[in-house]
């Protein structure tokens, strides 16, 4: 069944004959997609909701300094997409870390928590 969605180009790369797939633009291309009346409000309402559930995690984490993806989703009531969302919008802004350095399960904190002495750490 051949590919409708794009082409394959073939090269020579160090003497041997490679393919590629090139995709076509994705969806829509053709008519392109008009941001305006209707769909400008959805994206405005979204975006609003986002901020509140960004802003209502930022109230809960003197009592919670360092939270998981899940103990976020468990915070907020909602789904572990939209905690992702909350909690990048709180990266970005710089009020909470990555603690742990890993991609998956990652554990984060608040940023003032980060750099305060702990008792009883001093050598």
């Amino acid at each position: 069944m051949p590919r409708i969605t794009g082409r394959y180009e073939r090269t020579r790369v160090g003497g041997e004959e490679v393919a590629a797939f090139i995709p076509e633009p994705l969806p829509p291309h053709d008519p392109p997609l008009s941001l305006d009346g209707e769909v400008a409000a959805l994206l405005v309402r979204a975006e609003a909701a986002l901020g509140g559930l960004a802003a209502r995690l930022s109230e809960l984490l003197p009592e919670n300094p360092i939270v998981t993806i899940g103990r976020v989703v468990d915070l907020l009531s909602t789904t572990k997409p939209t905690a992702n969302k909350a909690v990048s919008a709180l990266f970005d802004a710089g009020v909470l870390v990555e603690t742990t350095g890993r991609r998956r399960v990652r554990t984060c904190g608040r940023a003032a928590c980060r750099d305060r002495p702990r008792s009883g750490t001093e050598i």
